[in-house]
């Protein structure tokens, strides 16, 4: 795509220069098509770093966003696990034929450890959340870093192409500068592309490993809920047993 334009802007400025060379050597319009060429290349290559820089700042202003919905939806995961806990335990206390002191015995020690558990879950999503993001931010700017260290000398193509005044057949002269900016019209920016689709993909592919962290948060708190309801129920069942006879005949 961007061989065809350059040689329909290439005829074209040839095409003007020659028609207004009536006063000049014959050849000198050469000169004046290449450094065209090379403005042309130059803008060329800022609209890509340009339009790339865009995207990457882009992605760098919605890292924010993302923590803080990936962490709201964690904490909606490890509340809704913490909910389901409470309502089992409810539900076997109100089967309790014995709810005295010795059953909020039980409840006082599974709330605390319910509780517990309750915090390790939102702090290892959340740590898990805050090192992938911070992970994804640092690539992207090490890629912005990179690409701003792109610097192509064209004052020394000009410099090249100057230089070629003078000589009768300036074409193989002004040939190997134009070689130079067809390899950089066309590597530069398809580097700029890669790299920038490469920080979005990124950026995608944390989308999901974010929201997985609230996943894996809340799995291990579930293992952990179903051993602490099944000790609350022992504990429950232990203080609905009736009273031993040897026990009663001593009261």
């Amino acid at each position: 795509m961007f061989r065809k334009f350059a040689v329909i802007f290439l005829v074209g400025c040839c095409a003007t220069q020659f028609a207004s060379s009536k006063k000049t050597a014959p050849l000198d319009p050469l000169i004046d098509v290449a450094k065209e060429a090379l403005q042309f290349v130059a803008k060329f290559i800022d609209f890509a770093f340009e339009e790339s820089e865009a995207t990457l700042q882009t992605i760098i202003g919605k890292l924010d966003y993302l923590r803080e919905t990936a962490l709201a939806i964690a904490a909606r995961q490890v509340q809704r696990e913490s909910d389901l806990l409470y309502k089992l335990i409810e539900a076997v206390k109100n089967r309790s034929s014995n709810a005295n002191i010795d059953i909020l015995n039980c409840l006082e020690t599974v709330e605390v450890e319910a509780g517990n558990i309750q915090e390790r879950a939102v702090n290892s999503s959340m740590s898990c959340i805050d090192a992938s993001i911070a992970v994804t931010g640092e690539n992207v700017l090490i890629i912005l870093e990179e690409l701003r260290q792109i610097n192509v000398n064209f004052t020394e193509h000009e410099a090249k192409v100057d230089s070629c005044k003078g000589k009768l057949f300036p074409f193989e002269c002004i040939k190997s500068v134009v070689i130079d900016l067809e390899q950089i019209a066309l590597s530069i920016p398809a580097k700029i592309k890669t790299d920038s689709n490469r920080a979005v993909m990124d950026f995608l592919a944390l989308g999901f490993e974010i929201f997985q962290c609230g996943r894996d948060a809340t799995e291990a708190m579930e293992e952990q809920n179903v051993q602490i309801f099944n000790d609350f129920s022992t504990c429950v069942q232990n203080k609905n047993e009736p009273v031993t006879s040897s026990t009663a005949s001593t009261v």
